[in-house]
């Protein structure tokens, strides 16, 4: 049972790392300090070109006509209440942080300082953001405070914004600590050992669990990185998340045959052998094995089988074990070698 926990614990332990490497919140809001008129020059101002386009007179028909009536168009279709408290020292404060200075410049990317909508002083605002956002669609919304303008834009795709990325996925240190920490336990559970033990050749198994296991996190990961975020992922559990989901437990179940093999193994003792297996073992003493004869494949010599005095029958075979002459010379001092015999299995 180890070595099925050995494989779970490390499998569990890189999907959970890979669900907290790309969880992100479900939604941010970003505040900046608009410039009514640079967006009024960069929108309606005068561009020389030799013909007149159709988007050359759209913007004539809807030029406002001033940067001061462009910036009521906007305060007045989005505005928002401001709380009523005094917020000024956190105007400046956005203020220093677009500037590169202060304990929020950290959060601020292309200008826009972002924040988690239950953060204050953002969640006081949220009422109005919201309101807009569900009864127009806009993402943008404005409020006046400290005599200046902020405008507050609403990502419901945090992914698609340019949030840094500790805000983004607050949660990847711990993904390290997760994927370290199921490294560590795969190698830290014992293992069964003895001098003259023979069992499979543990580095293919180990290349083959770490390889498998990668595959499994691939799979895993793939649908929390492909989709806007992990919730998404698991509404689309019927999709091609689910899809990627089930490939990725196959994986992990044939990961289960390197448990079978990294488990069995054969122990000498002086009266007898000790069989270990997955699920357990057994002690078959000498007088307990009637016959030892041959597994043959063709003309070639697989392993060999005991024939116990129950009627049952245990085949061995060799492929891929390691040290299986101890066993046959284990056997030969026991008696079981027939010297003559053309077909001696030992």
């Amino acid at each position: 049972m180890r070595e099925i926990l050995r494989r779970l614990l490390l499998c569990s332990g890189l999907f959970a790392a890979a669900w907290l490497w790309f969880d992100s919140p479900a939604a941010l809001v970003s505040v900046r300090l608009p410039d009514f008129a640079a967006e009024y020059a960069r929108k309606y101002g005068k561009r020389e070109s030799a013909l007149r386009t159709f988007s050359s007179r759209v913007r004539q028909l809807t030029d406002p006509g001033s940067v001061e009536e462009f910036r009521r168009r906007n305060l007045e279709s989005r505005s928002i209440p401001a709380p009523s408290r005094d917020l000024s020292a956190w105007v400046a404060q956005l203020e220093s942080a677009i500037k590169g200075q202060g304990p929020d410049a950290r959060r601020v990317a292309r200008e826009q300082v972002f924040y988690l909508p239950g953060e204050e002083p953002v969640a006081w605002f949220m009422p109005g953001i919201s309101e807009v956002y569900t009864r127009s669609g806009w993402l943008s919304s404005y409020s006046t405070l400290a005599g200046r303008d902020l405008e507050f834009v609403y990502h419901p795709e945090p992914r698609q914004s340019a949030a840094p990325g500790w805000i983004l996925y607050p949660r990847r240190g711990r993904a390290w600590i997760m994927a370290l920490a199921a490294v560590m336990l795969y190698f830290l559970i014992p293992r069964k050992s003895g001098s003259k033990t023979i069992g499979y050749d543990p580095i293919p198994i180990l290349a083959t669990d770490f390889v498998g296991a990668a595959a499994a996190v691939f799979f895993f990961g793939l649908p929390p990185a492909v989709h806007p975020s992990n919730d998404a992922a698991v509404r689309d559990l019927l999709g091609g998340a689910g899809i990627s989901w089930l490939v990725a437990a196959m994986v992990l179940l044939l990961l289960m045959g390197n448990a079978r093999r990294a488990a069995f193994g054969v122990t000498l003792t002086a009266t007898g052998l000790r069989i270990s297996r997955l699920l357990g073992g057994r002690d078959i003493p000498f007088g307990q094995i009637l016959a030892v004869t041959p597994i043959d494949d063709g003309v070639e010599r697989v392993g060999i089988q005991l024939r116990l005095s129950s009627g049952e029958t245990i085949p061995l075979r060799w492929a891929g074990l390691m040290n299986f002459d101890l066993l046959l010379d284990s056997l030969r001092c026991a008696g079981y070698d027939r010297p003559g015999s053309s077909r001696s299995p030992l």
